[in-house]
């Protein structure tokens, strides 16, 4: 496959509806308008001026509203670490979110839903103790953009969470995914499910297997502006590696997750040097009768799988640790990675 590199930069998301047109970001706080295979920079807002890493996008599908998300290691003593901005003119309307339920939180994972309704997941650092901190995932949820309701979600002394990505359909079935690790104990996956319009969040409890040890949830596919969300109940989370030297990554697919949201497989990506690959963002295209055609998973190393995923093959000619895939409605495929923004057609 050929592809072809729009942008050079480290970008962790992209927001491109179906004509090829939309934004992505990078680290560093650059904003790129998208029109095809062309990409400028409209705003660079540069981590002093963000406060942290800027790590996600998200816009209405009015095209009315957008927002980004900044990952910081955040207390509650500190600001908000969300954008607003209107996509028609993105430079001179960015500006911090000011109001909210806790103004405290770093961000990895934005969704905007019906309504221009939107979700932002991440974590925060909260003292239990006098001499303990933890990590505790949180949800926000806004209407409007003016006010922001925090929704409960899990909180443990003797575990630490964090949230990277978040995932809402039109019928308000959605996902939230991070991971989670005890005390002493290696990190694994955490999948939150709602069926409520983001209400309630229930944890899926996941097989309990070594083969999750060490591993944790990045990127899930599909997303709301994907076109095969409103078609099929297929999806796909990457699984990355933390801190575990002799694990390797992976993919947790499922083939009816709004109904059927605890059958989850796990899929190891053999890499030659590893036991597995360690899996950023994951994509697929579907035919007709809602088969596989081709799917694809970024990290260590970009594959692909074209037989329904049994067996994976090395994306030659692609760059490493591709975070955010946009498969669009005719085919032509974005995505973004650490070492720049890339599509193919």
């Amino acid at each position: 496959m050929a592809w072809r590199l729009i942008e050079a930069g480290k970008f962790y998301d992209i927001a491109v509806d179906d004509n090829a047109q939309g934004w992505a970001v990078t680290d560093d706080g650059i904003v790129y308008s998208i029109d095809g295979a062309n990409a400028s920079a409209v705003a660079r807002l540069g981590p002093k001026i963000l406060g942290g890493r800027l790590r996600c996008i998200a816009v209405s599908q009015k095209r009315d509203i957008g927002y980004l998300g900044v990952k910081r290691k955040a207390t509650r003593s500190s600001n908000m670490r969300l954008f607003s901005f209107d996509p028609a003119d993105v430079s001179s309307t960015i500006a911090p979110v000011q109001e909210g339920a806790n103004p405290h939180l770093g961000f990895c994972g934005l969704e905007m839903g019906n309504k221009s309704e939107v979700l932002a997941v991440g974590t925060y650092e909260t003292r239990v103790e006098a001499s303990q901190n933890i990590r505790v995932p949180a949800i926000v949820r806004s209407s409007s953009g003016n006010s922001w309701e925090e929704l409960e979600v899990l909180q443990s002394p003797d575990k630490e969470y964090s949230l990277i990505d978040v995932t809402l359909d039109s019928d308000g079935f959605g996902l939230a995914v991070g991971g989670q690790k005890g005390i002493g104990q290696p990190m694994t996956p955490l999948i939150l499910y709602t069926d409520d319009n983001g209400d309630s969040w229930k944890e899926i409890s996941l097989a309990s297997n070594s083969k999750f040890e060490g591993r944790y949830c990045w990127k899930i596919f599909p997303r709301r502006e994907d076109e095969v969300m409103e078609r099929t109940n297929k999806c796909m989370i990457g699984l990355a590696r933390f801190n575990h030297p002799t694990t390797g990554g992976g993919v947790l697919v499922s083939k009816n997750w709004r109904r059927d949201n605890s059958r989850w497989a796990f899929k190891s990506i053999p890499h030659p040097a590893r036991k597995s690959i360690g899996v950023f963002g994951v994509g697929f295209s579907l035919d007709s009768s809602d088969n596989f055609i081709r799917a694809w998973a970024g990290g260590d190393q970009n594959i692909y799988s074209s037989n329904d995923l049994s067996s994976w093959t090395p994306a030659i000619g692609t760059p490493k640790h591709a975070n955010r895939f946009r498969v669009l409605k005719d085919g032509r495929i974005f995505f973004a990675a650490r070492s720049g923004l890339y599509w193919h057609h």
